[in-house]
């Protein structure tokens, strides 16, 4: 029994990280795995191996696209990493519960949480497959984020995963009667989420300046082209797309990571291509490009995106700060040299060295976010937090072709613009392209991995959500508490006398 619950879990946890249609199953996911640590009697070294295997089934399937797009060393490295925080949590939840189930309860969305927080910032960094961002397509549950963050939403529905695996477990003997009170609380939490997400979805967009922006998505899959032949597409492709957009005459034109197949700061040509497109249009321009420096005593490779006047002339760059671990850097390289051959890229890229919007126009300062860095919230916030209007995010997606993961990528771009109230735009090369407003409502809809344009007129940020202002507090207080519930679940009981 013990053993099939953990891999129902597993299962179910594998389905609601791949499926959006399904994200409802969220508030079941962990029930299974859940009752047989609640219901005592587990040893620790059981309750690491079922806490394994629900992570090993749930996170083996999502990460399955990493044995294709980058390496099954990379796969298996970032599977047992994932599996060892469901373990701990597993662990955490049977001491504690050994010691009272309210104690057990009560720290399972806590370590959970904290769980999530601890792995988005030690080592590398990994935000992929929080709980909580299987919600992003469910828009009513997920605008609760502009007030908890994501890890809060993921505290929520872990909570509700509790309150039913306790209903379940009024049957057996000995089930203390507070079980009515987390069956309580879990509606309480569920109607107000639903109330919150309905009245933020049903209220008007507030006036504010605009901007029409749009997206070129190219669609072209450099592999195994030579740079001549990927220059001629570019170019080819970039203008026909683009001109579509002429009538339109968008303040902002955006084109996807690293498409201009050189070091944009240096190409004179794909400038003046610009400057030509911009006369045409009247827009700006957003660009993802490589930015080398190198002199006798400086080098630096960047990932970067060159905002560019009508004219062809560079008015701004950003530079991308956080890398992805094996596409564009190797963790632990000098400590193991021999990682390096894992690596996607054929060079060591160099990190940005800050969070700096740039001004696409004078109302309309842009964070900019680069691929792998959608998915992280700490950093998207304090982007905004420099009066931040708009968040333009920019991905080429060719590791994801044929996945799953370019839809969960753009989704997270989603979470971003409803965390901070701030709308979204993101161009991929291939992939998902598309605008949405400051509740994750589609302005534009996503092009279905295909060469096209996408365009629409947003509203800029007016407002400052209260994520945004406080961050993520609640993972914090979540951390604390599991250390203040374990220390007291860890001290010796006191011997009666009689």
């Amino acid at each position: 029994m013990p053993l099939l619950a953990s891999i129902f879990s597993g299962l179910l946890l594998a389905l609601i990280l791949r499926f959006p249609a399904i994200s409802w199953l969220a508030v079941l996911t962990l029930v299974p795995l859940l009752i047989v640590l609640l219901r005592g009697g587990l040893s620790l070294k059981y309750a690491l191996l079922f806490g394994w295997l629900t992570g090993l089934i749930g996170y083996g399937f999502h990460f399955s696209y990493v044995v294709s797009a980058i390496h099954i060393g990379v796969f298996l490295a970032a599977l047992s990493y994932y599996t060892f925080y469901v373990g701990v949590f597993a662990v955490g939840v049977a001491f504690c519960g050994r010691r009272n189930i309210e104690y057990g309860s009560l720290i399972a969305p806590c370590l959970w949480t904290a769980s999530e927080y601890i792995r988005a910032h030690i080592l590398t960094g990994i935000q992929v497959g929080t709980l909580g961002a299987t919600q992003a397509e469910a828009l009513p549950v997920v605008q609760i984020i502009s007030v908890t963050g994501i890890f809060g939403l993921s505290f929520i529905l872990v909570f509700i995963n509790v309150a039913v695996a306790r209903l379940i477990l009024l049957r057996r003997a000995g089930t203390p009667a507070s079980t009515y009170g987390w069956g309580g609380a879990a509606a309480v939490m569920i109607a107000g989420i639903l109330s919150y997400g309905y009245l933020s979805l049903w209220a008007p967009e507030p006036e504010a300046d605009t901007l029409t922006i749009a997206t070129v998505q190219g669609d072209i899959d450099e592999r195994g082209m030579d740079q001549a032949a990927i220059r001629r597409q570019i170019f080819a492709r970039y203008r026909t797309l683009t001109m579509r957009l002429n009538e339109i005459q968008p303040d902002l034109i955006i084109y996807p990571e690293t498409m201009t197949g050189s070091y944009l700061a240096q190409d004179s040509l794909f400038l003046s291509f610009l400057a030509d497109l911009g006369e045409q249009t009247s827009s700006r321009f957003l660009v993802g490009s490589r930015y080398l420096i190198r002199t006798a005593d400086t080098y630096g490779l960047y990932n970067s995106v060159f905002l560019v006047d009508s004219a062809g002339h560079i008015l701004g760059r950003y530079d991308k700060n956080r890398l992805a671990p094996f596409g564009e850097y190797t963790p632990l390289s000098g400590w193991f040299p021999s990682l390096a051959s894992y690596r996607l890229a054929q060079a060591e890229l160099t990190p940005g060295e800050k969070w700096a919007p740039l001004p696409v126009s004078a109302k309309a300062l842009t964070g900019i976010g680069i691929c792998y860095e959608t998915m992280f919230n700490a950093d998207i916030r304090q982007v905004i937090r420099q009066n931040t209007r708009l968040l333009a995010i920019i991905s080429d997606d060719f590791w994801f072709q044929g996945t799953q993961e370019s839809r969960e990528f753009y989704n997270e771009g989603v979470l971003r613009a409803i965390e901070n109230r701030t709308p979204m735009v993101r161009c991929a090369n291939m992939g998902l392209s598309g605008i949405v407003d400051t509740h994750g409502r589609t302005i534009s809809t996503p092009l279905p991995g295909a060469p096209g344009v996408t365009y629409g007129t947003v509203h800029l940020r007016t407002t400052i959500s209260i994520y945004t202002q406080i961050g993520d507090i609640l993972p914090w207080l979540s951390l604390a508490l599991c250390v203040l519930l374990i220390t007291w679940c860890a001290l010796p009981r006191k011997q009666s006398n009689r």
